[in-house]
């Protein structure tokens, strides 16, 4: 949008959550041990959305099988938005950190892209299961995310981010240090844009 256009070309900043560039081995973190198959993990009524959904994220049942809740979770959101006809080439924190990369600007990030997936990995393991709940029950449907992002829908994006006792530690505890960085970073010259998520 033009604000948004604006808003690029006045900073000299750029700060993401992660950077795009940065790789991480997700299968190696993902994978734990003596796991129940990912179907005995849910409710039976809630198997047939499991199916479909592991259907849509093109991994595979047995590679699943073996993924801790958090990772299976996050596995199914993004198959979820990848059926929806996104992908992270053509994401915001892409397009974003392409954007100041040509233009020589300062490009920074607030987490490893590591550090993100070892946050969700020292969960403790009902809430990782809480967050595969959040998943089936459709709690965190990419599309209507989505829809919600770009019509300015705050009650939408409000329930989505407190949908699940995780809200503290998921959404409370980022925005929390992302303030208190802000707050540092205002007392320097410069303008910074700041582009994250929903915590």
């Amino acid at each position: 949008t033009p604000l948004i256009d604006r808003a690029i070309a006045a900073s000299d900043t750029l700060v993401l959550e992660s950077s795009p560039e940065e790789s991480v081995d997700f299968r190696a973190m993902a994978q734990g041990t003596n796991l129940k198959s990912a179907g005995e993990r849910v409710s039976p009524g809630k198997r047939p959305i499991l199916d479909a959904m592991i259907a849509r994220s093109g991994a595979s049942r047995e590679t699943l099988d073996n993924y801790k809740d958090w990772a299976l979770a996050t596995t199914l959101a993004v198959g979820d938005a990848t059926a929806s006809g996104a992908n992270s080439r053509e994401g915001v924190e892409a397009k974003l950190w392409s954007v100041f990369a040509s233009a020589g600007k300062t490009r920074l990030a607030f987490y490893h892209a590591k550090d993100q997936l070892a946050r969700l990995d020292s969960l403790p393991e009902s809430d990782q299961r809480k967050m595969l709940g959040n998943i089936l029950e459709g709690k965190e449907n990419y599309g209507e995310t989505l829809k919600a992002w770009t019509t300015g829908d705050i009650a939408s994006l409000e329930k989505t981010a407190a949908c699940t006792p995780l809200e503290g530690k998921l959404v409370g505890q980022p925005n929390n240090y992302w303030s208190r960085w802000i707050a540092a970073r205002m007392k320097q010259p410069g303008t910074v844009l700041v582009a994250v998520g929903l915590g």
